[in-house]
């Protein structure tokens, strides 16, 4: 019933489940994908957990929220790179003051290569 081209799209592009989405670091994920499958939700969790910690410690549930979400954060971050045509070696220039700055707008704002590139398909393609 299910086809290679179907298995082979649907392993190599991780766009069909949060799994693939959220665990995966092969393929590409466009701008209006990051925001709304992982900044969206990621400011709800944050929010929820501000609220949820009045009574308690914050700290202590600041590094759970850091815990669950710093390999979902790398991931989408990666992807962002990918849709961009750059290696995920740029993440490591989050860490030089300035240039960590230029490399959050690339992240966050700008538009991804037009086509294919080597990562994979555009994720904007029908």
């Amino acid at each position: 019933m299910f086809g290679s081209d179907v298995m082979k799209e649907d392993t190599h592009y991780g766009h069909t489940s949060l799994k693939k989405l959220y665990f995966s670091f092969n393929g590409r994920i466009a701008r209006s994908t990051f925001w709304l499958k992982f900044g969206l939700p990621y400011l709800v969790i944050i929010i929820i957990s501000y609220i949820i910690s009045i009574p308690t410690t914050k700290e202590e549930l600041e590094e759970m929220v850091t815990f669950f979400t710093i390999y979902p954060t790398i991931v989408m971050q990666v992807k962002r790179l990918h849709d961009l045509d750059k290696s995920w070696w740029y993440l490591l220039f989050l860490f030089i003051p300035l240039l960590n700055i230029y490399i959050s707008f690339l992240i966050l704002f700008f538009k991804g290569t037009t086509g294919t590139n080597r990562y994979g398909r555009d994720p904007l393609e029908p």
